[in-house]
């Protein structure tokens, strides 16, 4: 399986390819069914690379997949670096002052230093190894099962800190008026969250949705439907409705 690398250096993808252009590699074109948002280049000794916009907390860097072959430095898959500028959770037994002075590393490629950066430090300092909860562990179980694209990397890592987001005024608000109406919202951002975590629907399971749509439709054939049907409850609900009706 290959690794996910993300560029040490903030820089755009324009940067990126006229870096690599000044060093002999070339852009390539995709290969059939490659992700859109991946770019191919090569060598003269036929190396290839295959790189994406990775958006972080701060500024867009770039990702790989697999090797960079030296071209730039990185920060390699599952780093706390990596984690910290894609906003993932850090492993439980990370200390604050372990996550503090990864951040610093990090920082250290930036000139000048980003705004918000002391907001960062402190909420690391103050929140590092912390044990996710349960429904979320379980959402990040789903996610690690497949290979995002560098946008379905940014739209989970978005629904993700609007779910802890909405969490955290919950738990601080003392009107329980408010608190339930954070919930109720919390619990929708949520779905959202776990549909982006979801891998794609194979061929198979595809198919088999499809015909409960039709089935549920009272035998409706109309394709529209069924399509509407399936695009209202996302991956998540068409396993769901398979895992039902196979029981």
């Amino acid at each position: 399986m290959s690794n996910y690398n993300t560029s040490r250096e903030p820089m755009t993808m324009e940067e990126f390819i006229a870096t690599a252009t000044s060093k002999g590699w070339t852009l390539a074109p995709k290969h059939p069914g490659q992700n859109v948002f991946e770019i191919n280049l090569v060598d003269a000794q036929g190396r290839r690379i295959v790189a994406y916009i990775q958006p972080t907390i701060h500024k867009d860097h770039i990702g790989f997949v697999g090797s960079v072959y030296g071209l730039v430095e990185v920060w390699e898959e599952d780093t706390i670096e990596q984690k910290i500028l894609e906003g993932q959770d850090l492993d439980e037994d990370t200390t604050g002052a372990e996550a503090v002075e990864a951040y610093d590393a990090a920082l250290a490629y930036y000139d000048p230093e980003p705004d918000g950066a002391d907001e960062v430090r402190r909420g690391l300092s103050e929140n590092a190894g912390q044990q996710r909860p349960t429904y979320l562990m379980e959402v990040d179980a789903r996610w690690g099962l497949w290979t995002p694209s560098a946008a379905e990397k940014a739209h989970f890592t978005a629904s993700r800190e609007t779910v802890e987001w909405l969490c955290s005024r919950r738990d601080g608000e003392p009107d329980q008026g408010l608190a339930k109406a954070f919930d109720g919202l919390a619990q929708k951002a949520l779905e959202v969250h776990a549909e982006a975590a979801e891998p794609p629907l194979t061929t198979a399971e595809t198919d088999m949705a499809r015909s409960i749509a039709m089935f549920d439709l009272e035998g409706w054939t109309d394709h529209d439907h069924a399509e509407d049907w399936m695009a209202a409850g996302g991956r998540k609900g068409a396993r769901d409705v398979i895992a039902e009706y196979e029981k």
